[in-house]
């Protein structure tokens, strides 16, 4: 039974360009391969003409055994947001390579809590945290340098009352630690529109080669653009949406970092005998299945603010409570 080339990790042009030739299987390829001229310029020009490049295009898939996995996985750090509550949900934090969607309306604390994972993920490895950086994506101008300013107050005022207790080698590191250094350490983008978005993160590989210890990608939020942009149907949104949780889930396993989006609600109508509607996340169904956990943010009684796990590959679903105060995100 021939493979067909559709089957094979190639370009599309690469695809089209060698079906034009007649070639529409593996076998076509290799059987040509050094005896029709076009073949090997074609082979060439896409560096399929070596023998071990093309053993590597058609290999199976490799496989691992799931207790190397699970074993992996209980070693993959985590960004603490600084409430307990919220990271117990968590299984400890804002786990790496994941995208993890905070969803809910004006209001609910979805910035709020980005900026705190933005400003925690750079707890030095001294005091438990990943000593990172992070990217903010901002698409709806809700950066407040000043807000950050107080957070990393907050934090590095902490972080150096528990210096006290390090040695004199990790005491000497905690007091880079600063206000200023955490500033430093969040790198603004702000984007308008769908187009600016989609450049954004396809460009994203070249920033974090030029900052290596990024280890958080934030965007806020996902569907403003979508929603309050440019035009797009139905059709092209679950597509750009889609190419790009995809290319930060390839990011956020292959660089070990974590992905944060947040992403607005929308009124849905539930067909039943009785046509009701009910709020839900905005961007479609195809935003749920990329996202490896959703916590839906909501105001409650008393001012707090409560956080609902829908979706965790990892955890039960469970809720928490904690409140924002001048300091951050803390646990009522």
């Amino acid at each position: 039974m021939f493979r067909p080339l559709s089957t094979v990790s190639l370009p599309t042009t690469a695809q089209v360009l060698l079906k034009e030739n007649g070639f529409l299987y593996c076998e076509d390829v290799v059987s040509h391969r050094g005896v029709v001229p076009e073949a090997r310029n074609i082979l060439h020009k896409w560096d399929l003409h070596s023998d071990g490049c093309w053993q590597a295009l058609t290999a199976p898939p490799l496989t691992s055994q799931s207790l190397d996995l699970w074993q992996v996985e209980c070693t993959i750090p985590r960004i603490v947001t600084w409430s307990k509550n919220i990271d117990s949900m968590l299984g400890g934090g804002v786990a790496l390579q994941t995208i993890t969607e905070l969803c809910g309306a004006p209001g609910s604390g979805k910035t709020q809590l980005s900026l705190q994972i933005c400003v925690d993920v750079q707890i030095p490895e001294c005091f438990g945290g990943i000593g990172g950086e992070a990217v903010f994506i901002d698409t709806s101008s809700n950066f407040c340098p000043r807000r950050v300013r107080e957070m990393a107050d907050s934090c590095s005022n902490h972080c150096q009352i528990l210096s006290e207790s390090l040695d004199s080698d990790q005491r000497k590191h905690s007091k880079h630690f600063t206000s200023n250094s955490i500033m430093n350490g969040i790198h603004v983008v702000s984007i308008h529109g769908i187009t600016q978005l989609i450049a954004a993160v396809k460009l994203l590989p070249q920033a974090l080669e030029q900052h290596s210890k990024i280890k958080l990608i934030v965007i806020d939020s996902l569907a403003f653009p979508f929603n309050c942009g440019e035009s797009c149907n139905t059709l092209n949104r679950t597509s750009y949406v889609y190419r790009i949780l995809s290319d930060l889930q390839t990011l956020a396993v292959k660089k070990c970092l974590a992905v944060v989006v947040t992403n607005q609600l929308t009124t849905r109508i539930v067909k039943s005998i009785n046509t009701k509607s009910e709020l839900s996340p905005a961007l479609g169904e195809s935003m749920g299945h990329r996202v490896n956990c959703r916590l839906l943010l909501g105001r409650i009684p008393g001012g707090d603010v409560a956080a609902i796990l829908l979706k965790g590959n990892n955890q039960s679903s469970s809720s928490a409570k904690f409140k924002i105060t001048k300091a951050g995100i803390r646990d009522c």
